[in-house]
């Protein structure tokens, strides 16, 4: 009912602004001040709140969305601008979940989007709220202006990217075909300007690779709390010490 409630909010406000024709550096920052104020912190995640917001963006522009995943408190959402499909689909991707926020190392509320000079203060105005509001903004920009598509275009809010990825797992595993793409833009990657006229894109090919290491560690103790130097847990800590360094 909390849920439906904080909906219904959410698209009353929207609603007022459909078909928005302003410039498109007023509807991003609108849409980032209001993303900072949704606290999606991870732990918990509660990314429902940031999908249910960008839906009724999506609904309120006529833009084809959905939202998708195994929890209900942890949804991603996914909206689609179809093209030509001449080519394949452009995935526009950023997450919705922030790492949490000690409120006393904050000169402001870190859920409140405080402008200073400028400047949007919130958790998540890096990483990568903006992202998302920025790219929102463009999603809603190429469907209002009518511009003509040679292949989909592809927004994606991904839960859980923060602690665990369960929510770009659930997708692959379940919905696949709904953000399957030839290029995907996400956090990190830029564009640069050459001195010489050329332009640079930044291109990734691989993501972080885990490297799975078993260590086993023997001594006459196995409990951290009995303090004797051959200690099997104070082997494997100091094992682990050095592999980080």
């Amino acid at each position: 009912m909390r849920l439906l409630r904080f909906a219904l909010a959410v698209c009353l406000a929207v609603s007022a602004n459909a078909q928005d024709a302003r410039p498109l550096q007023d509807r991003a920052q609108e849409y980032l001040t209001a993303l900072l104020k949704l606290d999606s912190s991870n732990p918990p995640g509660n990314e429902t709140r940031v999908a249910v917001y960008l839906k009724a963006i999506a609904d309120a522009n006529g833009i084809e969305c959905e939202l998708l995943g195994g929890d209900p408190a942890r949804l991603n959402f996914v909206a689609r601008l179809p093209g030509s499909r001449r080519r394949r689909p452009l995935l526009l991707v950023a997450h919705s979940d922030v790492v949490p926020a000690e409120r006393a190392q904050w000169s402001v509320d870190p859920f409140g989007a405080e402008i200073r000079d400028g400047v949007i203060y919130g958790r998540g105005a890096e990483d990568t709220k903006d992202l998302l509001a920025a790219e929102m903004a463009v999603l809603v920009e190429l469907k209002n202006s009518g511009v003509a598509l040679n292949r989909d275009v592809i927004l994606l809010a991904e839960a859980d990217e923060e602690a665990g990825s369960t929510g770009m797992r659930w997708l692959i595993e379940n919905a696949w075909a709904k953000i399957d793409a030839e290029f995907a833009l996400n956090e990190s990657g830029t564009i640069v300007d050459a001195p010489s006229g050329a332009r640079i894109f930044r291109i990734q090919t691989s993501e972080k690779i885990p490297t799975r290491v078993t260590l086993l560690a023997r001594g006459s103790a196995g409990h951290a709390a009995i303090p004797r130097s051959d200690n099997a847990v104070v082997h494997l800590a100091r094992a682990v010490a050095r592999l980080a360094a």
